[in-house]
């Protein structure tokens, strides 16, 4: 404002106080807009992070009960893989008794309830 009026700062605020307090004024409130409008910008980013972060979380744990479900048939295959592979290795054949008790006892636990 002292260079649009061609005279320095300090002109203005020996000579004209009370104009250097009402530009003082106008400045605050302008200031205190600028600084309320961005601190409510860093209220919505953190907001925003906040529930990025939740749904980082949640996407890891997916992530690692899906790693926990896919590790046991890969486990199975590497195992399956070993026995094919291996001349010295003869597969035996499922106990007959296994399957019939497992039939068994699925009926019996219908017949139960």
């Amino acid at each position: 404002m002292a260079e649009e009026a061609g005279v320095s700062a300090a002109t203005i605020h020996n000579r004209y106080p009370e104009i250097a307090g009402q530009i003082r004024r106008l400045l605050d409130k302008d200031t205190r807009k600028q600084r309320d409008a961005e601190h409510q910008r860093l209220l919505a980013e953190r907001n925003k992070n906040r529930e990025l972060r939740e749904r980082l979380r949640v996407r890891e744990e997916e992530i690692a009960k899906l790693a926990s479900l896919n590790a046991a048939p890969e486990i199975e295959n590497i195992e399956l893989r070993a026995l094919l592979s291996a001349r010295n290795v003869t597969p035996l054949p499922e106990p007959a008794c296994a399957v019939g008790r497992d039939a068994a006892t699925s009926d019996t636990s219908e017949n139960t309830i």
